[in-house]
Order: C-alpha cells, then sequence, then structure tokens
C-alpha cells in the first residue's frame, strides 16, 4: 500500500516531459503522440533499399497510394546482397534532432524513445528475424565515441521483441573515413574490405541494425561479407533515412 502511494506521487511529481515539445507526455514515453505523429515518416520507398520517392501523402486528393512494392532505379539495375529493408522514418527536421541527441550527445533517453517508435512502426513488418546483427564500430572509433549506436539499438529493440542479437558475426577491420562526409562511390570504395566476419552466420533470417540509412554502401557491404559463407536472408532495420537523393519508380 505505501509502495503503490509513492508510485502514485512519483508519478505525479516527475512526468515525462517531451524531448521534441518539452510538453508532458502523460505517459512513460519520452516522446508526446503529437510530436510521434509528425515525425517524417518513410512511408513511400523503394521495396528493397527504402530510398524515398518522394511523395507527399498529404496532397493526394484521390487517397494514398502506396508505392512499396515498386523498386527503385538503383537496386533494379544492381539488385543489393540483402532481401529487403525496413526503414520506417526519414532522417530529417525533428528526427535529425532525436538522432543526434543519441549518436553524439549520448542521450540514452533518446535512444530509448528511437527504440520505441521503431518498435511501434514494426507491427507491419510481416515476418521477423531471427538475429540481429548490428553494424560493428571499429575499436579506435570506439573509445573515441563511448559507446556503439547501433549494438545499443539492437539491445534495446531485442528487449522489446525477443530476438536474438549476436554482437560479434561481424567485426570491424578497417577504420574508415566518417560515412556521412563522402559520395555513394567512394563510400562503396571506403568500405570494400572494412568488414569481415567471425563465423558463418547459421540462422536462415537475420537483420542487420544500424540508427540511419545514407545510400545503403554499409548495409551492402556487410550483407556480401555474409553471403560469402551463409545462404542466408538478410534485412536492413535501420531508425531513418536518408532523403537526399530521392529516387523515382
Amino acid at each position: 500500500m505505501v509502495n503503490n502511494c509513492i508510485n502514485f506521487i512519483q508519478n505525479l511529481l516527475f512526468q515525462p516531459s517531451c524531448l521534441l515539445c518539452g510538453n508532458v507526455t502523460h505517459t512513460t514515453r519520452s516522446i508526446c503522440q503529437a510530436c510521434a505523429d509528425n515525425l517524417p515518416a518513410n512511408d513511400f520507398h523503394c521495396r528493397i533499399c527504402s530510398a524515398s520517392f518522394g511523395i507527399d501523402n498529404t496532397n493526394m486528393s484521390s487517397g494514398p497510394v502506396c508505392p512499396t512494392s515498386l523498386t527503385c532505379p538503383t537496386c533494379q539495375k544492381r539488385p543489393p546482397s540483402y532481401s529487403s529493408s525496413f526503414v520506417p522514418y526519414l532522417y530529417k527536421d525533428r528526427m535529425c534532432d532525436l538522432v543526434q541527441q543519441f549518436k553524439f550527445h549520448h542521450n540514452l533517453t533518446a535512444g530509448k524513445a528511437l527504440c520505441q517508435l521503431f518498435v511501434d512502426k514494426l507491427t507491419s513488418c510481416k515476418e521477423l528475424p531471427d538475429v540481429l546483427i548490428p553494424v560493428p564500430l571499429h575499436p579506435y572509433r570506439m573509445r573515441q565515441r563511448g559507446f556503439n549506436q547501433s549494438g545499443w539499438l539492437a539491445t534495446e529493440i531485442a528487449k522489446s521483441t525477443g530476438i536474438s542479437v549476436d554482437h560479434s558475426a561481424i567485426r570491424r577491420r578497417q577504420n574508415t573515413e566518417a560515412q556521412h562526409r563522402i559520395s555513394r562511390q567512394k563510400r562503396m570504395q571506403n568500405l570494400r574490405k572494412a568488414f569481415s566476419s567471425t563465423r558463418p552466420v547459421d540462422e536462415k533470417h537475420i537483420a542487420i541494425i544500424d540508427d540511419v540509412m545514407t545510400t545503403g554502401a554499409t548495409a551492402e557491404a556487410i550483407s556480401k561479407v555474409i553471403k560469402q559463407s551463409s545462404d542466408t536472408r538478410i534485412d536492413i532495420w535501420a531508425i531513418a533515412r536518408t532523403p537526399d537523393k530521392q529516387s523515382k519508380p
């Protein structure tokens, strides 16, 4: 009885405020529903790499027409080693704020909010993988940053989904230049020998976890390494997709 009273008082006095607008969320979450609803959703995208088709659903007078069964020209011309991707948000506006708070300022409250948003969207995912494999950091970058954001996200997503996590199947053996600073072609060259596997992946279906998917170069590099020794289905899971270069179906 006493504990119940204490919990009630704590919830009353210390209600979480929204990370984005500052208002009380009235829930245990750190993003209010209004801000969550206004985050940029990646609704219309390539079915393989999740590249945005740049279609604004709000301007469709005849109702939404979802082209997510279509494939972008890049994936048609050069199909990637992975089968599909699940990236529910676009990396712009307030989503950038959340990711940067988490990734560069070690704001784990923002990280938990990102995981909650991602898991909420997973209800539309028809088939879940057997294991999650986070994108690894090179030891030097790990010491510099203090933690691997992809590994942290994978662990948190696993808590909500019950999917296991393998932090050691893939290692990063080269400390490559930061990917967001270079072109897609240079990214591919940059990552050509950046990763290696520590074992064959036995699971039939895996998902590679990252925070932001930009061109898919990292996802492709890791997928190629896995495919060298394993005939497994590979999906890419990320919180957000960079919309800078929109693809047309």
